[in-house]
């Protein structure tokens, strides 16, 4: 009946080490592990203690069974009710290190408990004690570890999932090291069980009398073979978790390589170890951003360039149309004066009236295109621009476009300094005033604010008008794209121009609520440079 029961025990053993080995990545089965090594724990530690203590072996077999099931399953009840809110505690990166420790202390108290009741309930000498609380503890190790590396792999499919980031410690703790108390603990855990069986067993050969050696031989082999199934299938079960483990954190690095190689920047390694790799995953996530921040970078100066130079050849096809129109225009205009001397009929005098505007307005646009063309440097100087603006401020109240409209200033208490061309200030001001008058309803207002932060400096221009639509929008700094009439589309770009050449930036923004705005934004400190060749100096919008 023993043989019958100890081989029933091994093959239940079996099994449920079988099913720790399961390493599935859900929740429950952390619930399915414990559970899994709280039946082994009844199982294992009910012939471990006959094993190595003859008190224990002296006792009713199924009476002490029954003691460990109360035991342990009174303390795995109270596991289930206490688990989640004392791992939530900690934070992602030590939730596996909190789960060794948890599971660690739940069988070292199953070790002090059975220990105690041994030592109450049957007089069990302390010694008696000692060795259930020696094999509990190393049912907790293995079991601690088990269940740790379950819950690294519920934590990497957490993070996949949801895109979460895992800072890895400073002072982690390395693998090597894991890896060396590992496997001196296994071996000092093996050796020292090991010891303590021979050593019940040789109590027991030399106290009684009359045994036969057959019977010895079979007892201490079925007690080694029980021993060595029981330690192979935790250290196998321990091998294949990590390997199933350290196999995911490779395929998570190679994968983000892989997609770097092929020109995805956008899959970072997924980072959730305390350790190495989650060290080097990091790294890898930082060498992937820099990338592809570089990689916008490079785009970015890459249709900079591109823009460059197609403006520089607008910019030189415009003047060369505008000096060969501009010496046959002045000749049209000197004929227009000519017949606005003579004495004409009125119909004459009205067509008269209708070409010279005409001309004049051909003549402006190549005055325009001329200087949107010609190449010309920075003239900085210290500009308190809250009082220029101020002294602007009538010039752009003569503007043809601001009759029947309203300008509004608004200037912070404290002047804002800039370095800055004057001229090119002003006219980039005035453009945008220009603008925003030739959008504005009639009897409405437009309003300037000038405002600082760190660093800079904005002058916004904002009118009531019209929201502007979307396509549009984007495409109003382009040179010569114009939505009115008669419009050259040179003044916008021409700001923006201005503006880069000084470091600064133009922003534009329009909404049914607050209408256009348009921000032009200026360093307080140095940050300009100088003007591309076919940047321009003035122009009127």
């Amino acid at each position: 009946m023993q043989a019958d029961i100890t081989y029933l025990s091994l093959s239940f053993a079996g099994v449920t080490i079988f099913l720790m080995s399961t390493h599935i990545d859900q929740p429950e089965s952390l619930t399915i592990r414990s559970l899994a090594h709280g039946i082994a724990a009844i199982v294992i530690m009910g012939f471990y203690g006959g094993m190595v203590c003859p008190f224990v072996d002296g006792l009713d077999l199924e009476a002490w069974f029954l003691e460990l099931s109360i035991i342990i399953g009174a303390i795995f009840a109270a596991r289930k009710l206490i688990v989640d809110s004392v791992i939530t505690r900690f934070t992602a990166a030590n939730k596996v290190a909190a789960q060794f420790w948890f599971e660690l202390s739940i069988f070292l108290l199953i070790g002090i408990v059975v220990s105690a009741t041994n030592l109450l309930v049957h007089s069990f000498p302390l010694e008696s004690g000692l060795k259930m609380l020696f094999g509990a503890a190393a049912l907790g190790f293995f079991a601690g570890t088990d269940i740790g590396l379950a819950r690294e792999r519920i934590l990497a499919t957490l993070v996949a999932r949801k895109a979460l980031i895992i800072q890895p410690e400073i002072d982690f703790y390395p693998i090597t090291r894991k890896f060396a108390v590992f496997a001196t603990l296994t071996a000092i855990i093996v050796t020292t069980t090991i010891l303590l069986v021979l050593v019940k067993d040789l109590d027991w050969i030399f106290n009684t009398p009359g045994l036969q050696p057959t019977e010895v031989k079979t007892a201490v082999l079925k007690e080694i073979i029980f021993i060595s199934v029981i330690f192979l299938a935790y250290i196998v079960n321990l091998i294949l978790s990590y390997s199933h483990n350290l196999k995911r954190l490779m395929d998570e690095e190679n994968q983000a390589l892989k997609a770097v190689s092929e020109g995805n920047l956008a899959r970072p390694v997924n980072v959730y170890t305390n350790d190495e790799f989650g060290i080097m995953g990091q790294y890898t996530n930082n060498m992937i951003r820099e990338l592809g921040d570089s990689r916008t970078q490079l785009e970015q100066a890459h249709r900079e360039l591109i823009d460059s130079e197609r403006l520089r050849a607008i910019g030189e096809f415009a003047s060369t149309i505008a000096h060969e129109v501009r010496s046959p225009l002045h000749v049209v205009q000197l004929m227009l004066d000519y017949f606005d001397k003579q004495t004409l009929a009125e119909g004459g005098r009205k067509r008269l009236g209708l070409a010279q505007t005409e001309v004049t307005r051909l003549a402006s646009l190549m005055n325009e295109i001329l200087l949107y063309a010609k190449p010309q440097q920075l003239i900085r100087e210290k500009l308190n621009l809250s009082q220029a603006l101020n002294d602007w401020i009538d010039i752009f109240e003569t503007q043809p476009a601001a009759r029947q409209k309203n300008i509004e200033l608004h200037l912070p208490d404290e002047p804002i300094w800039i370095e800055a061309d004057a001229d090119k200030i002003k006219q980039a001001a005035l453009n945008l005033v220009t603008n925003a008058y030739d959008a504005a309803p009639t009897d409405s207002s437009i309003q300037l604010y000038l405002s600082s932060y760190e660093n800079g400096c904005r002058l916004e221009v904002r009118n009531e008008g019209t929201p502007i639509p979307t396509e549009q929008l984007q495409r109003l700094m382009e040179p010569f794209f114009t939505t009115k009439q008669g419009g050259t589309g040179l003044g916008l770009p021409i700001v923006k121009r201005i503006a880069e050449a000084h470091g600064g930036t133009l922003s534009i923004t329009s909404t049914e609520k607050r209408g256009t705005s348009v921000s032009l934004d200026l360093p307080i400190n140095d940050q300009a440079t100088e003007l591309s060749p076919v940047a321009p100096t003035s122009a009127k919008a």
